[in-house]
């Protein structure tokens, strides 16, 4: 019977596949991220995971580095003031991840059988 597992752990354990040094808030943002295909920007983001900006940014640049994420500028509106930086899940190169995670798991479950 398998284990129920919920969509943050799931995350935390792919991120840990992929060697992510802070799985656990590596998985909540993706999760948010999950929750917000138009992507939210690094103010949303310290906010609703509750923690730091220096944080937030350095598990941005993280997952950015590994193309799980994009980041753009975004103008404020009215056109004044300091661009935003956005941050969006990028899908597809999650769903590889998955894969190569599988594959890495798979070798283990062969030497089992």
């Amino acid at each position: 019977m398998p284990i129920p597992v919920s969509t943050t752990q799931a995350l935390k354990a792919l991120m840990k596949c992929k060697q992510i040094p802070d799985a656990d808030l590596a998985a909540r943002l993706i999760e948010y991220l999950m929750e917000h295909p138009k992507g939210a920007t690094m103010a949303e983001l310290y906010k609703a995971l509750e923690i730091s900006y220096p944080m937030v940014l350095k598990v941005v640049n993280e997952l950015e580095s590994l193309n799980v994420v994009e980041t753009s500028k975004v103008k404020p509106e009215g056109g004044r003031g300091r661009a935003k930086k956005l941050v969006k899940l990028y899908k597809p190169m999650l769903k590889r991840i998955i894969e190569e995670c599988k594959e890495i798991l798979s070798v283990i479950e062969e030497k089992l059988e």
